[in-house]
């Protein structure tokens, strides 16, 4: 697509939370795509919606904006359960399509949608939030140049809090069967990143447990049952022997958030922070040789105004970006404009992604101001690395087995 023939897209999700935080800027930052269309569940919020960005056409069904064929891309921003309907109904009508992260409610769902998709020779992508973060493409870049060495053991750790009270709209992710929950997306986001940076694993073992049975709503002051797993401990060797530890929790209170360290015969690399979706700003890079006494922090260079407002990129179909604040210097962003205002749209060389997977994000850096692709993210790549583990049999608290 070029700036005179933008693709047009349509977003499912215009009302919600994820689309017009994320999705709309995205699509109003790049001239290559255009917000085409809003879709809802109602007529009277999609019309709504439409006002609000400055959108002509609006429509209370995804069928009806299928049946668009103004529409080239449908954008899937809802919750969960309903990602596979639509997403389908999408892919018959012909339209590419990109979907928020879980792409279904299980391999089964992910691998029927593939298939078709292949069927019809339509693009497709998802969401996966780290896929072209520059603080993991750099840390996969020094892994590759033999930054450590040979990869000795890696050690991943999430832990995040709140998992006693929720208010009644967010219990439905209670249900393990609605597919939404901290394996398939806490953990899922993590580990598909940790393997984009050492390697995807051969084997493992895994334990998948749920530690508090019950959750109590806030609102209507009532405990109700959870069979979602709330903490994930995944053991397993990567292709070059290399041993991996990963644990990511939900616990009540105080989670000591995120470590991502890779040990090899040379040196050690770590990350430190900002392990979640939108926590970009608190991601920092260590690092250490065997020549040097310790590791060492890349610190982000930021202009006079900090560099920390919402940005747009200067690419193709990239999604809602934000600057880097721990990303080191050959990474940091580079401004063209000052804000006018908190709410100013400026651009920068180099972002850090909310969601990422765009196959077409592109990126500079210090001593090269030209970009490069990022590779790109398939439905199939995409759910490849939890279906590894969910197909742990939960009635069996530790399997060991080879990945297909």
């Amino acid at each position: 697509m070029t700036q005179s023939n933008p693709l047009r897209v349509g977003l499912i999700g215009a009302a919600g939370r994820w689309g017009p935080r994320a999705h709309v800027p995205a699509l109003k930052g790049v001239s290559e795509a255009e917000l085409y269309a809003v879709c809802t569940a109602h007529a009277d919020t999609a019309q709504a919606a439409a006002d609000k960005f400055g959108v002509t056409r609006a429509y209370g069904s995804d069928l009806a904006l299928n049946a668009d064929a103004r529409v080239e891309a449908v954008a899937v921003a809802v919750r969960l359960p309903a990602h596979y309907e639509l997403s389908k109904n999408a892919l018959e009508a012909g339209k590419h399509v990109f979907c928020e992260w879980p792409l279904g409610a299980n391999t089964k769902e992910a691998e029927e949608l593939a298939a078709l998709a292949r069927k019809k020779n339509l693009r497709t992508m998802v969401g996966l939030q780290r896929r072209a973060s520059p603080a993991y493409l750099y840390m996969r870049e020094l892994i590759q140049q033999g930054y450590v060495g040979q990869v000795l053991s890696v050690n991943m750790m999430l832990m995040g809090s709140g998992v006693l009270t929720r208010t009644a709209d967010r219990t439905w992710q209670r249900d393990v069967t609605l597919g939404a929950n901290t394996l398939t997306i806490t953990f899922a986001h993590v580990f598909d990143a940790m393997c984009m940076v050492v390697g995807e694993l051969t084997e493992l073992s895994a334990l998948v447990s749920t530690q508090v049975p019950q959750w109590f709503e806030t609102d209507t002051k009532k405990y109700v049952d959870v069979t979602s797993p709330d903490n994930i401990v995944v053991h397993g060797r990567l292709e070059n022997g290399a041993v991996v530890n990963a644990y990511c929790g939900v616990h009540p209170y105080h989670g000591s958030g995120h470590r991502f360290e890779i040990y090899g015969r040379d040196g050690t690399l770590s990350m430190i922070g900002g392990g979640e979706g939108g926590e970009e700003l608190r991601r920092k890079v260590m690092g250490g040789t065997k020549t040097t006494r310790r590791c060492k922090s890349y610190p982000c260079r930021s202009d006079s105004s900090g560099c920390r407002k919402p940005c747009a990129t200067t690419v193709p179909r990239t999604t809602w970006a934000r600057c880097g604040s721990s990303l080191p210097k050959r990474y940091a962003p580079a401004r063209t404009s000052s804000p006018a205002s908190p709410t100013s749209i400026t651009r920068c060389a180099t972002t850090e992604c909310w969601m990422p997977s765009c196959a077409l994000h592109r990126r500079g850096n210090d001593k090269n101001w030209f970009c490069k692709p990022v590779p790109e993210v398939s439905i199939v790549q995409a759910v490849q690395p939890r279906r590894s583990v969910q197909n742990v049999n939960r009635s069996r608290p530790v399997q060991t087995f080879k990945v297909q």
